[in-house]
Formats: structure tokens, sequence, C-alpha cells
């Protein structure tokens, strides 16, 4: 810390001498740090002149009150990220909010400090490091992870891998000695996987079966060797090549997979699908739920239902025929 507010002190041109009372915040050059720290922040021997400042922002209020003072002769405001007494986990912090109050208090700068541990021997515990670049995304049990429209990307994801699924046995499907049988047996077995994989959690809406559906179509026709220029009806090249339909396919898989959730105790992913909303609803249409498609053919005591597996393949097949139907 005392090398990090010196590097400061050094650049941020106002010299400690002149800035006087720092409630009043005066200054041509005046500068303020503030530090949003995680645990280990709250020693009190760490500023002069410490007080403490409640502040209320319009996104409510920050994870705790903030504590101004001097360090090393540079002005600062310090607020936990989790709270002093860390009851705020990660999902829970109120990052508008805290950065709004370090700006109500006359923040100029902000240090955002985190412990972590490093893959390189080079870096040791106490060595500081100030990042340059930051992963917004990445592949997790071959699924991509990433804060904002997860679902969406990952389908472009499993799009392009299965081209390239595709392309790695161009001369195979693209053998015309070869008969379509043995096309359509490496299409089910080596190119529909690469884009059903963990389909059973995705969200039961159209976008997301057409752009799926899209790219089977367009493949099949590349097995067959048919253009879409020459007007073949997509009915007659299910008929030459009989390939596993992929939208029927993730709709197996969804039913199988609620079955496995619900019957199953202490699940999280239980709890999120059995919860609704009581706080009042907002304008517009309500979003669907993937529980919603299965309460139009199996009631809404499907989560009894679900507990007999014979009963519950039974009213799956019915449910993946229905839907199939009511798609055409």
């Amino acid at each position: 810390m005392g090398i990090k507010l010196h590097y400061l002190r050094s650049h941020l041109e106002y010299s400690p001498a002149n800035l006087g009372d720092l409630s009043e915040k005066q200054g041509k050059h005046f500068h303020q740090v503030g530090i949003i720290g995680g645990s280990g922040f709250d020693d009190p021997t760490l500023f002069e002149n410490r007080k403490e400042v409640e502040v209320m922002t319009p996104f409510g209020s920050p994870s705790d009150v903030i504590i101004e003072g001097v360090v090393g002769g540079v002005p600062c405001a310090l607020l936990a990220r989790h709270g002093r007494k860390h009851q705020y986990q990660p999902s829970d912090v109120n990052y508008r909010a805290n950065i709004w109050a370090l700006k109500t208090v006359g923040c100029t700068h902000i240090l955002a400090t985190t412990a972590t541990g490093s893959l390189q021997e080079d870096y040791e515990p106490g060595h500081l490091v100030v990042l340059d670049d930051f992963i917004d995304r990445y592949i997790y049990l071959g699924q991509l992870m990433t804060p904002k429209d997860t679902i969406n990307k990952e389908i472009e994801r499993r799009i392009t891998n299965s081209w390239k699924k595709d392309f790695g046995m161009k001369e195979v499907m693209k053998d015309k000695n070869l008969l379509i049988a043995n096309k359509s047996k490496l299409f089910n077995i080596c190119i529909l996987p690469v884009l059903v994989y963990e389909s059973e959690t995705w969200p039961p809406t159209r976008n997301i079966t057409n752009k799926l559906w899209a790219c089977q179509r367009a493949t099949e026709r590349s097995m067959v060797g048919i253009n879409s220029i020459e007007k073949v009806r997509n009915v007659s090249l299910r008929h030459k090549t009989k390939v596993q339909d992929i939208t029927e396919r993730i709709r197996k898989q969804n039913r199988k997979w609620a079955g496995h959730m619900i019957r199953g105790k202490n699940k999280w992913s239980k709890t999120v699908t059995q919860w609704y909303p009581r706080d009042g609803r907002t304008r517009g249409r309500p979003q669907k739920r993937g529980e919603d498609d299965v309460r139009q053919i199996a009631g809404i005591t499907w989560g009894r239902v679900v507990i007999k597996k014979s009963e519950w393949r039974r009213l799956g097949e019915t449910f993946v025929a229905w839907q199939m139907n009511t798609q055409k």
C-alpha cells in the first residue's frame, strides 16, 4: 500500500501541504483516491483523520460505509467490497452503488484491489500486480461461460464447431460414391452431438431451435450435394438423408433432464426451476419458462408424475410428438 500511494502522490499534481480541510474538497488539482478492498482492509491504524460517511445512491446502499482519511499524505476513501463483516457474496455486491458512492464523496481515481493466486512461480505471495488484461469468456466442461448473452454466443460457437467437424470429414461427406445412409450415420454420431451437447439446459425458444435447425438443413444439403438454388423442399431432403431431427433430439434431452433434475434431492437447479417471482410482474408479456411447456402436456402436477420413470417416459414421447406437430 505504501508503494502504491507513493506512486500516486508523485503523479496526481498536487501538494499535500495545500490540501487544507478534506471536507471542503477545494483546490484546482485536488484528487482523492477511492479504494475498493476485500478482506483485511479494516485496519483502524491505516488512516489518519479517519471518519466514516454514510452514502445513499440511486442504486441503493453501497456495501458499507465509506471510510475517509489520509494515507501517506494522500486523501483516500475506503469501501469494503463485501462489507466489513463480509456479509455479501460476490453475486450480491451492489457494484453500481459502490461506484456512485465513491464518486459522491469526491473520488477522482479508484483502485480496486483483490487477492488471488498465480500459476507462475515468479509471482510470489505479497507481490503487487497491475492487470492490463482480463478474461471475459472461457470454456468450462465443453460449454462457453461468459457474463452476458451466454446462450446466443454458445449457439454460434456450436454451429461453428459443427461446420469445422463437417469440413474435417469432407472427403467422406462429399464423396458421391458413398451411400447416403453411411453419411447419415456419420452425421448422427459425429456432427449432431457437437450441436446438441448440454442442450438439456437451454431455454426452449424458437430463436435457438431455428438457428440449429437451419444449420442442420444446410449440412444435409451439403451431404447430398444439393444447392439451395435448386429449390428442393426440406421434406424431400429429409426423406433422402433420414438423419435424426435436431429439434426432436433437443426436446427429448430436455425432458429427460427435467425428470432427472426433479427426482433429485437438494439440487439448486431444482430449486431454481420451481421458483417463481412473488414481487409482482413487470409490464409486457412474461418471459417463457422451461416449465411452461411441460405443464401443457403433463399438467401442473408434473413434479409428482416425474417420480414414475415409465409414466414420465411415456409423457415425454407424447410431449415431443406434440411439439413437433405444433411446429409444423
